[in-house]
């Protein structure tokens, strides 16, 4: 009987350990401009976004309503209801009345559509609205320089219907802004989608992001606490501020603040080691008006440890994501067919053809240089010929010339497969970095199947 596991994991899981751009921690509250229902609604899709950035392959991201509603637990039918306010009437100053009336006229999908669903409506407000970022510089003629700078998530956004036999499947396409990706691979900070997930419904998102990315800051100084004012950690757990409070109102709100952070670290225990909470008395202060968060830092060698998981995370993410954009470039036939396009760049991935063999060797050294930049770049190429050789090593251990790979090796219905005859096994993971990473560093696991054709 043929079993079935996962394979032992080497890199950073995708799901626990999410790289988030730290413009969402910094501006957390910017959002807040938005009805609540749009504020939660975006937020998920940025953290969604941020999800399928670290596995897309192919140069494009595609957007399933229905895969962003089964990973962030959410009714996919509230997607596609029209959104209270849509913002797309007003980037085009006209009536409601009088874009619905073209709509019905020439029909939603010309030029004249009405994008304004509840997801439709999140994605045009990360389109057409700017984080605003103010930051002071220093130069060395002791000049200071304030620069306004703007970030916006998405630069360009799609709707196909893709026809799928007799039916049509609504899939949406974007492209990222280029400073978003650069966030997710430079200026990023560590979440987990499920904790974020379960801390929804007690409005607690907000404290979790700005939280998590002030605390993986103070611990780069080794750091193990910070303090938040009384009106930033009551807006931040989602309580409302009065303008003026009487003792007994501070008191009753301190009262609330106490629930919610206690609700907050009863979730987060297992992201945060013995994280905890305080009241003391800021600054020129008669009461203690102040929170203050302490936990227990990471060791040094978790740090290292993390540090390289990531960079690891990193350098297999944008490596493999370089050399399928050229994959797709080379054959764009095969785009169109997505399990079909997947097993013939795997094939192509492991083709000892010299050309091929050079090319990626070549990307190796520009992806490594453009992350780590430490190393010359003839230490790296000599790295990334060690790399392809042993790779290739383990590969022809599963294979005789002619062999039918997708038989051992293959991809489908969106996992990547590795049969073990030997043992009957079929070992499976989600992302192909996981996959190729475990062929290289894992040989000896697999060394029931070297005899697979002896």
């Amino acid at each position: 009987m043929e079993k079935s596991s996962l394979l032992p994991r080497r890199l950073l899981n995708s799901k626990e350990n999410l790289r988030i751009d730290k413009n969402l921690g910094y501006h957390i509250l910017d959002f807040r401009e938005q009805l609540p229902e749009v504020q939660l609604l975006i937020k998920n899709l940025i953290v969604y976004m941020s999800y399928k950035f670290q596995k897309t392959l192919f140069g494009y991201i595609e957007f399933d309503p229905y895969d962003f509603a089964k990973t962030m637990k959410i009714d996919r039918k509230e997607l596609f209801k029209e959104a209270a306010d849509p913002i797309y009437y007003k980037i085009k100053g006209r009536s409601r009345a009088e874009l619905k009336a073209l709509e019905k006229e020439y029909g939603n999908m010309s030029e004249y559509r009405c994008w304004d669903t509840n997801i439709e409506n999140a994605f045009l407000i990360l389109q057409n609205s700017s984080i605003h970022k103010i930051y002071k510089v220093s130069n060395e003629d002791k000049s200071e320089k304030i620069t306004i700078d703007n970030f916006r998530y998405i630069d360009t956004f799609h709707v196909l219907f893709r026809r799928v036999g007799k039916t049509k499947k609504l899939v949406f396409q974007y492209e990222p802004s280029k400073k978003f990706e650069e966030s997710l691979k430079r200026f990023f900070y560590l979440t987990n989608i499920n904790t974020f997930i379960e801390l929804r419904s007690s409005n607690l998102e907000d404290c979790y992001f700005k939280l998590f990315e002030r605390i993986q800051d103070e611990e780069l100084k080794n750091n193990t606490n910070i303090n938040f004012g009384f009106k930033e950690i009551t807006e931040l757990v989602g309580l409302k501020v009065p303008d003026e409070y009487t003792e007994n109102k501070f008191s009753d709100i301190k009262k609330k603040v106490n629930n919610k952070l206690k609700k907050f670290i009863a979730v987060v225990k297992n992201d945060i080691k013995e994280l905890s909470f305080d009241w003391v008395k800021g600054d020129n202060s008669r009461y203690k008006n102040t929170v203050s968060f302490n936990w227990v830092g990471k060791t040094s060698q978790e740090k290292s440890i993390e540090k390289r998981k990531i960079f690891d995370d990193l350098f297999y993410t944008e490596f493999l994501k370089t050399l399928s954009s050229h994959f797709s470039n080379e054959y764009p036939e095969y785009a169109a067919q997505e399990e079909l396009q997947v097993n013939l760049f795997i094939k192509w991935f492991f083709s000892v053809d010299k050309e091929i063999t050079n090319f990626k060797i070549s990307t190796y050294v520009y992806v490594f240089a453009s992350l780590w930049g430490t190393k010359t770049n003839k230490d790296i190429k000599e790295e990334a010929t060690r790399f392809f050789s042993d790779l290739y090593c383990t590969y022809s251990t599963f294979f005789k010339k002619g062999a039918n790979y997708s038989k051992y090796i293959y991809y489908t219905k969106g996992s990547f497969y590795l049969y073990d005859k030997k043992q009957e096994t079929l070992y499976n993971t989600d992302t192909l970095k996981e996959f190729i990473i475990h062929l290289y560093q894992q040989r000896n696991y697999f060394g029931s199947i070297k005899d697979l054709y002896i």
